[in-house]
């Protein structure tokens, strides 16, 4: 318990102080400076200026290969195999479904019946005449 109380003043400690966050004043010759100076022009990278490296490489990464895909019945089958579940899983669903649908009756039985109690009828509102 002490740890406990010793613990709350240092969260709310470490969540009040970003609170004092002050602005940034913004130094404008500095910006000016900075706005005048010429821009870097990098080059275009260069891509695929190695044709032969480029070939060994790719052809020598098994798991990009293993996740390419060759034809559309290798999507089909891959697809199918995400999409349905194996069997084992519907097996077990199903049982269980069937086996709370059986236990239901059996729960209802086992519980206690409650007295009714009758709520009186509203009786209609007489005027006074």
């Amino acid at each position: 318990m002490r740890l406990k109380l010793s613990i709350l003043p240092i969260l709310l400690v470490l969540t009040w102080a970003p609170a004092f966050a002050e602005s940034v004043d913004p130094d404008l010759p500095r910006l000016i400076r900075e706005a005048q100076k010429p821009r870097v022009q990098y080059g275009p990278a260069r891509v695929g200026w190695d044709e032969p490296a480029r070939q060994a490489a790719t052809s020598a990464n098994a798991t990009f290969e293993s996740l390419r895909w060759d034809s559309p019945q290798a999507i089909r089958t891959e697809l199918k195999s995400v999409l349905l579940p194996p069997w084992q899983v519907v097996v077990t669903f199903a049982a269980l479904i069937f086996a709370l649908r059986r236990l239901r009756p059996v729960r209802e039985d086992m519980r206690p019946a409650s007295e009714v109690l009758p709520f009186p009828l509203p009786r209609p509102h007489q005027e006074a005449a």
